[in-house]
């Protein structure tokens, strides 16, 4: 999995988001991002630390809000401040909604 915490104004590359605004409506946006890797088993954010969006880069996943749907690897999910994503490995698929 991969994170981002200044997403609109990176400086190391991009991000390809189906949600610009956060949510199930699909929005896309090409935005300025730097990539952090994040480990299975792994958390960020929380307190001070603010994960604005995150994607999977090797393989495509599930993304439920209201509904859920499917984004190809490398299409990043954003949320919202008050959002927390959460990922579980079903079958080698990663799913993933919001807490």
């Amino acid at each position: 999995m991969y994170i981002t915490t200044n997403l609109g104004t990176g400086t190391s590359g991009y991000c390809d988001v189906w949600n610009k605004n956060g949510g199930s409506t699909p929005s896309s946006w090409h935005a300025k991002c730097d990539q952090r890797y994040l480990a299975p088993g792994a958390h960020y954010g929380g307190g001070n630390i603010d994960v604005d969006a995150f994607t999977f880069n090797d393989r495509g996943y599930y993304m439920t809000f209201s509904t859920r749907t499917w984004h190809a690897a490398g299409v990043w999910t954003k949320i919202t401040d008050l959002q927390e994503a959460k990922c579980d490995d079903k079958n080698g698929v990663p799913e993933c909604w919001i807490g």
